[in-house]
């Protein structure tokens, strides 16, 4: 970053520098952590960790053993994932977030050696996730009112199907997300919630039922 902040022009080269600055002193444990990721990584050697799930009730850490197949910045809300396969515990593909790892090593052992599946396609896993929860599939089904219908047209189509507007001018829109603990599409529910009295949930009906009772949850802290 340095090497191309010197070659912008003076008036973007100070700016730039500044940020770099920043950068260098936010040196942190997720970088060290960042390392051990991409050595595992590129090495193909298991990562051994410990993980704060987001579904935890109890707030204990679990040993995690991860392949890791893939590392990426959420476009969602810029935070670092890790993607790959978790051979101890879940025996599945898995997304973990990287500031809820702690304790990394990785295992250079002939045991812990590993190869990502040749046939394994990262984008084309995450193109069912919504955000940066990535499970089992569900369609949400949802009405928006008539003023917004030109903002939802200038959305990406990524897992968004428009409807034709009703005789009442209200938009149908389908939209296809992964489900995280408990089936349910967390990345999409805060996407819904920002649409605010705009929009409403139609199906399925437990996805309704939960989002009815958060907004009257929210509504009675204003009592």
């Amino acid at each position: 970053l340095e090497k191309l902040a010197r070659s912008l022009p003076e008036s973007a080269r100070s700016s730039v520098h500044r940020r770099v600055e920043e950068l260098a002193d936010k040196s942190s444990v997720n970088s060290r952590h960042l390392d051990q990721v991409a050595q595992a990584w590129f090495e193909q050697q298991v990562l051994r960790f410990d993980y704060l799930s987001l579904g935890s009730t109890t707030g204990k850490k679990r040993p995690q053993e991860l392949e890791v197949y893939f590392f990426e910045i959420s476009r969602t809300n810029l935070a670092a994932y890790v993607l790959g396969y978790e051979r101890s515990w879940h025996r599945a593909i898995r997304v973990d977030k990287l500031d809820r790892m702690s304790n990394l090593q990785v295992d250079r052992s002939a045991a812990g050696r590993y190869e990502i599946p040749a046939d394994f396609d990262p984008h084309e896993y995450l193109s069912g996730a919504w955000g940066i929860v990535v499970g089992e599939p569900i369609e949400v089904q949802l009405r928006f009112q008539p003023y917004v219908e030109s903002q939802l047209q200038e959305l990406p189509p990524h897992n968004l199907q428009i409807g034709e507007p009703d005789a009442d001018g209200c938009v149908p829109v389908t939209v296809r997300a992964g489900t995280g603990p408990r089936g349910v599409p967390y990345d999409l529910l805060a996407w819904i919630r920002g649409w605010g009295a705009a929009v409403e949930v139609l199906k399925p009906r437990r996805i309704r039922d939960l989002m009815r009772a958060e907004l009257e949850q929210t509504l009675s802290h204003y009592d």
